[in-house]
């Protein structure tokens, strides 16, 4: 009886650890699909449009609250959502030469302005944007402190804009965004994705 307990118990866990491991698997693929689907949208975009600075102000803003509108449909984390869309609207910007500070604050304006609109957590999505963000800045060799200034600065303007001024959520978003720039800057270098126009 023991050994067909110790037998069951051994089966059961392996096949747990083989969901898992399939789960996890699944999810990191998701995850970079969503990054590559909002670059080359961005890429897509900017290219076909006209004068750059401007569309690409639009489109930033415009991809981040899609994002967050599927987010909430279909019931997943507005955070992890809007990391993984940040990230691919900077790479995309990149990719057509455009400006990536721009990018990087009408993307974070958008997230928190987001996460007001659809009641989420203003500094966990300020944060979650932030992450994504600085992880593209590092991997295209950009400056990762300049552009957290730059997301920090904008998130906290607008996080007062949209009545967030409870010195708690300024502070969260703060420390959340100085904790990103630290973790990702002292990270081993990631291996450069290529360009939209490399693939």
């Amino acid at each position: 009886m023991t050994a067909q307990t110790h037998e069951t118990g051994g089966a059961a866990g392996a096949k747990v650890k083989e969901g898992i491991c399939s789960i996890i698997t699944g999810t990191h693929r998701v995850e970079r699909e969503v990054v590559e689907l909002v670059r080359r949208t961005v890429c897509d975009t900017l290219r076909g449009g006209g004068e750059l600075t401007g569309e690409g102000i639009r489109v930033s803003r415009d991809v981040l609250t899609g994002a967050i509108s599927a987010a909430e449909e279909i019931g997943i984390g507005v955070a992890s959502t809007t990391h993984k869309a940040a990230k691919g609207i900077i790479l995309g910007v990149h990719d057509v030469g455009g400006d990536i500070g721009i990018a990087a604050l009408e993307t974070v304006k958008a997230g928190v302005h987001g996460a007001d609109r659809v009641g989420a957590d203003v500094a966990m999505v300020a944060k979650g944007c932030a992450d994504g963000i600085l992880e593209a800045t590092r991997e295209i060799g950009g400056n990762v402190f300049e552009v957290a200034r730059i997301v920090t600065e904008g998130a906290v303007k607008s996080a007062e804009s949209v009545g967030m001024t409870a010195i708690q959520t300024v502070t969260a978003i703060v420390e959340g965004i100085a904790g990103s720039a630290r973790e990702i800057v002292g990270a081993p270098p990631a291996a450069k994705e290529p360009t939209a126009g490399e693939r």
